[in-house]
Parts: C-alpha cells; sequence; structure tokens
C-alpha cells in the first residue's frame, strides 16, 4: 500500500497539481487573448488575429484533454488501482498539441526576427531549424507512446522525452538571444527610443527564460525521476507558457503607444513654446502588428505618428507654421538643417 501511495504523489499528485497551475495559466491567457482583440482587432492583419485564436483554440482543446484525463482517473475511476496501469491516450495527444502551439509561437518570433535582421537567413535559418526539430521529435515522442499500453513502458522512451525538452530548450534560448542581440543593435543613441528597446529586451528576456527554465526543469527531471510524471507534467505546462508570452508581447504594445504618443505630444509642445523655427531631426519608434521594433525615419506631424503606424515617406509641415520634420540625423538630433 505504500508503494501505491509513492506512486500516486509521484505520478497522478504531480499532474494533479500542475492541472490546477495549468488552469490557472489557461484563465490568464483567455483574459490576454480578450485583452488583445479589445485593442488590436481594428488594426492587425487578419493572419496575425487568426494566429492569436488558432493558438488559443489549441490551448484551450489541450486543456480540456488535461481535465479529462484527471477528472477519469480522480472520479470514474476512484479507487480502481488497476485503471491506473494503464498509459493513458489523453495526456499522449496532449503532447501533440503541445508540439504544435510550441511550433506556433516560434514561428511567431521567428518573423520578428526576420524582420528585425532585415530578413538575414542565418538567424532566421537557424531558428527556424531548431524549431523544426523541436516539432519532429516531439512528433516522434507522440508516435512512440501513442503505442504504449501500460503506464510503466513510458520509461521505455525516455530519452526521446530527453531529447525533445533539451532540444526545446536551445530553440527557445537561441531564439530569446537573437531577438535581444537585434533589439540592442536597433539602439540610436536617442533617449526615448532607447527606452523603448529597454523595454522590449526586458519583456522577451522575461517570456524566454519563463519558458527556457520550464524546460530545463523537465529534462533535469527526466533523468532525476524517469519512472515518474515529473517531467511530463512541466512538459504538460509548456502550451499555457507559450500563449501567455505571445498574448505579453502582443499587448505590451499598448502601453508602448500610450508612451510614445506622449513622448511625441511633449515634442510638439516644446516647439510651440520654442522662439526659434529651424527644422529638427527627430527619430521615432515604431512597433509592428507581429510586436517587432524598427527605427522610422518621421517625416509628418505630431498627430499623425503612432506607434505601429507611423507614415513612411511622407513629409508634412507642422500645422500654425511650425516647421518640418526633417529625416533622422543621429549624431546630431536637434541640428539645424
Amino acid at each position: 500500500m505504500a508503494d501505491v501511495a509513492v506512486s500516486l504523489d509521484n505520478n497522478w499528485g504531480a499532474l494533479f497539481i500542475f492541472g490546477i497551475i495549468t488552469s490557472a495559466l489557461w484563465g490568464a491567457g483567455s483574459v490576454q487573448v480578450y485583452l488583445y482583440y479589445d485593442s488590436f482587432w481594428k488594426t492587425d492583419t487578419r493572419w496575425l488575429k487568426t494566429l492569436v485564436f488558432v493558438t488559443w483554440a489549441l490551448d484551450t482543446v489541450h486543456q480540456a484533454l488535461y481535465v479529462k484525463t484527471l477528472y477519469s482517473v480522480l472520479v470514474s475511476h476512484f479507487g480502481d488501482l488497476g485503471f491506473l496501469l494503464y498509459n493513458s491516450k489523453d495526456t499522449v495527444i496532449c503532447n501533440l498539441f503541445t508540439a504544435i502551439i510550441c511550433v506556433l509561437v516560434q514561428g511567431f518570433y521567428i518573423i520578428r526576427i526576420w524582420i528585425l535582421s532585415k530578413r538575414n537567413y542565418i538567424f532566421t535559418v537557424t531558428c527556424s531549424v531548431l524549431s523544426i526539430a523541436q516539432l519532429t521529435m516531439t512528433i516522434i515522442y507522440f508516435g512512440k507512446s501513442i503505442g504504449i499500453e501500460f503506464a510503466v513502458e513510458i520509461e521505455t522512451i525516455v530519452a526521446i522525452a530527453r531529447a525533445v525538452t533539451s532540444i526545446s530548450a536551445v530553440t527557445d534560448s537561441v531564439i530569446a538571444a537573437s531577438m535581444v542581440f537585434l533589439l540592442m543593435r536597433s539602439r540610436t543613441g536617442f533617449a526615448q527610443t532607447d527606452s523603448l528597446v529597454q523595454r522590449i529586451v526586458i519583456y522577451t528576456m522575461g517570456t524566454g527564460l519563463t519558458t527556457g527554465i520550464c524546460e530545463i526543469t523537465s529534462f533535469i527531471l527526466a533523468f532525476a525521476s524517469p519512472t515518474t510524471f515529473f517531467y511530463i507534467a512541466f512538459f504538460l505546462a509548456l502550451p499555457k507558457l507559450y500563449l501567455n508570452s505571445m498574448m505579453t508581447s502582443l499587448n505590451s504594445r499598448k502601453g508602448a503607444r500610450s508612451r510614445s504618443r506622449s513622448n511625441t505630444s511633449e515634442l510638439s509642445s516644446s516647439s510651440l513654446r520654442g522662439a526659434q523655427t529651424f527644422p529638427v531631426n527627430v527619430q521615432f519608434m515604431s512597433i509592428g502588428e507581429s510586436g517587432t521594433v524598427s527605427n522610422v525615419k518621421a517625416n509628418s506631424n505630431a498627430d499623425d505618428i503612432e506607434l505601429g503606424n507611423v507614415p513612411q515617406a511622407i513629409e508634412k509641415s507642422y500645422r500654425h507654421n511650425l516647421p518640418k520634420v526633417h529625416s533622422l540625423d543621429v549624431t546630431r538630433p536637434y541640428a539645424a538643417r
């Protein structure tokens, strides 16, 4: 009886605890999805809105399967110790949904890298190959585990689980490091722009660390406790972390836009108060629909300049005979023409 109790604690006990955690994370992700559509429904493109919905829908199915697994063990077959001997097919299917969600979110970040790097193939191809390798290994793990009848036999494919979690950790680390490098490279010396870049770098590092730590923990537990479900529990939490990571990245643009508008208003007010009327070279930060950041040569009045909607190659005059805003001169941000 003691052995059975230990088995329940280390296996279904771990899945039960993470079932509660993943339910909370699913709720947080759902709220973020609602806030995203409320803020960006009219501005973001159809493909991005579709990506958000598909990722959330897959994560919802993933959570439903997870809850169904726990319900079967803890309610439908309560006290049936023989049922615990069998491998849960619902949990196995969850692994497939995990793979799809991971590759979708990683694809979103790879597109950002493609844009940030100005179509650099080295960054993009490296991250893409790692993401595809992760997907491939997870599908292999799914194919092997779906044919296993008894739970104890899962230990025979734990080596594949280790490969999956290790590749996942490397992939997320490379993607996060690439984005941080490219963002830091986009700094210009203009205080307001660099401050915004710094905030996005912090977001990127935070979200990358969250998924990375979860994957590394799963990898370590696959070595330390291969006969338990601890490493499986951490792996099943990944879809929620990926969804929340992507939604945090997308929704953070709203606050960045507000700060940019405030900075632009201050610039306009200072121009009104100034005694001299000479052209000013100003740089603005553009945050696109995918959350990418680019430095834009803004030739427009302050009312037109918004993050993610900066007019390009258009030169307008400020109202009330204010000076024109000419293209960026990073070395002389306030120099007269």
